[in-house]
């Protein structure tokens, strides 16, 4: 087609007979054109009303921000953006498919293509979403023009010494936030020693940029670092723990995390991007060299927007992976230990209760003894087999409760007597103490699930209380206000306190430092109260009291006896 009559007909007809959407890709000057040409407007205007959506690439300027601000202001269901460098023009709906030579200033074109083909309107399709894919928001762009910001420079470099100048000056420049990621160790040790590390220390603690770091620390073998310029792996090790430990450890530097990633064969490049706004990446050309001059290749610079937003996503996805990766490791190990706790926690009263079994066979007349052992083996072997099927309904949510209405004041002194009977029986010295007042505290809640908590509790303060020590329960009604009471279970003990590496996953699976037990119950115990919209928790004693307490607190909704006592853990409950 040619004439400006008619291809300003044809833009009318292509745009009419679009059904939902039409997509324009157009340079610099198309919203000029589409918004000072008073039919291409009027159409445009038509279309917005019909409620087509428009999808809109264009290369913004300070000269057309103007018309792009109209243009944005009449598509509010749709999207304008931008893109560098655009040449030509081109529009696209469901059928029909219409591309122009260069637009001028408010002048309608003379020269149009026009095809229905729905192959060509099919491979124009995924050429406008190609583009759009690396477009910005036009939002973003028309606020970098209004405020000064420099235009996006995309430069390689080939001067090792440059790009080593460039990349400090990056580093000491950062205002919020830095990623990094180091392809290998010994591109850490090179980056080192021309001050990298010494730089990010000092804008972490000056100017408290955030700072994440991604490198290979557990993937180099021997023969891997043999070849290297650090091959004794206790000496590149304690260069690393030095490094990393001054920085996080011994200066307390909360801000600067760093996470081992597995070292990929393909990854041939430090890449660091400053501020989500600025991006330098650096090939690695020889990893044995000693020096960053000799050992980096080419490297390239950019701020631009999209190229330098593309290498943050590749860092978060990256960074979400090596936290993943440490989740699944760590219920690894877990998992392996469980394993083997709970082979000997099975083995050991199925041993007990075969060797029961052989004696009484040929001793017919130690019976009783005998029969109370086997017992006593197979409860504890019973208990196991629970915890494993309660883990089991948990994980799979389908822990449910079979409440009723119970007095707990009376179900903890039952329980405790049992205790002070099983304690007696082993001739132990430890005492065991509860005592309320023979208030009645009734609460409606599952019963048997309650005495197992409470079990539970009892049965890690006794496992960690010395012959001799002192064991307290307390039962108590908390009052908020008068619409909003709980009860507080406590048990509180004279023992060797909870181990400081275990007490953040306390609660948690396979948590446990003692010779025996699986480290199943308190995780148990802390799903049955949360189910109960309760909680749970752990301190140990300060001031030079041996011990730990652990509580539970279960939500009131039944008028409680009025004598009951305040704030139960932090006094003694005495007999």
């Amino acid at each position: 087609m040619n004439g400006i009559e008619c291809i300003t007909k044809a833009q009318i007809k292509v745009s009419e007979n679009a059904k939902n959407v039409i997509h324009m890709y157009g340079d610099s000057k198309s919203p000029s054109t589409i918004m000072q040409t008073e039919p291409i407007k009027k159409i445009f205007l038509e279309c917005v009303n019909r409620g087509i959506t428009y999808k809109y690439i264009t290369e913004i300027t300070k000269d057309n921000i103007p018309y792009c601000k109209e243009v944005l202001e009449i598509i509010k269901t749709g999207e304008l953006r931008h893109l560098d460098g655009i040449k030509g023009n081109f529009a696209l709906t469901e059928y029909e498919y219409l591309a122009t030579a260069t637009l001028y200033d408010a002048q309608p074109l003379q020269d149009v293509i026009y095809s229905n083909a729905k192959q060509i309107v099919k491979q124009n399709e995924c050429l406008f979403e190609t583009l759009w894919d690396k477009s910005m928001p036009a939002e973003q762009k028309i606020k970098e023009i209004e405020e000064g910001l420099e235009s996006d420079v995309i430069e390689i470099i080939r001067n090792s010494s440059r790009a080593k100048k460039l990349y400090l000056n990056l580093v000491n420049n950062a205002k919020k936030e830095i990623m990094i990621i180091f392809p290998t160790v010994n591109a850490f040790i090179r980056q080192d020693k021309v001050g990298v590390i010494k730089s990010l220390k000092k804008v972490s603690r000056e100017s408290n940029v955030m700072i994440r770091i991604l490198m290979p620390i557990e993937s180099f073998n021997q023969d891997e670092l043999d070849a290297m310029s650090y091959g004794d792996f206790s000496q590149q090790k304690e260069t690393i723990d030095s490094d990393f430990g001054n920085t996080i450890c011994s200066e307390n530097f909360g801000n600067i995390d760093i996470r081992n990633i597995d070292r990929m064969s393909e990854a041939k490049a430090t890449i660091l991007i400053t501020d989500r706004n600025q991006s330098l990446v650096m090939e690695l050309k020889d990893d044995t060299k000693d020096t960053f001059d000799e050992a980096i290749g080419l490297s390239t610079y950019s701020n631009s927007i999209s190229g330098v937003l593309s290498y943050v996503a590749i860092f978060e996805s990256l960074w979400i992976e090596t936290k993943l990766y440490e989740q699944v490791r760590a219920h690894e190990r877990m998992q392996n230990a469980f394993i083997n706790i709970a082979a000997h926690e099975l083995r050991t009263p199925a041993q007990a209760i075969l060797g029961f079994s052989r004696l009484l066979k040929k001793h017919p007349e130690l019976k009783d003894e005998l029969v109370d052992g086997m017992y006593r083996n197979a409860s504890r072997l019973q208990k196991l087999i629970n915890n494993i099927l309660d883990v089991t309904t948990i994980e799979s949510q389908s822990l449910h409760l079979n409440k009723e209405k119970f007095d707990l004041n009376y179900v903890i002194s039952n329980l405790v007597d049992e205790y002070r009977h099983q304690i007696k029986k082993t001739n132990s010295n430890i005492k065991l103490i509860y005592g309320n007042n023979n208030n009645a505290i009734f609460i409606e809640s599952d019963k048997e699930r309650i005495i197992q908590v409470i079990s539970n509790l009892i049965d890690n303060a006794i496992k960690f209380t010395k012959d001799g020590g002192e064991i307290s329960i307390s039962c108590e009604v908390e009052t908020e206000n008068e619409h909003n009471k709980q009860v507080v279970v406590g048990v509180r003990d004279t023992g060797s306190g909870i181990n400081s590496e275990i007490f953040p996953k306390l609660f948690s699976k396979f948590t446990t430092k003692s010779y025996q037990g699986t480290g199943l119950g308190l995780f148990i115990s802390k799903n049955i109260v949360e189910e109960h919209d309760g909680k749970i928790w752990a301190k140990n004693h300060e001031r030079g009291q041996k011990g730990t307490t652990v509580a539970f607190s279960l939500p009131l909704k039944i008028n409680i006896h009025p004598n009951n006592r305040k704030n139960p853990i932090e006094n003694k409950v005495k007999t």
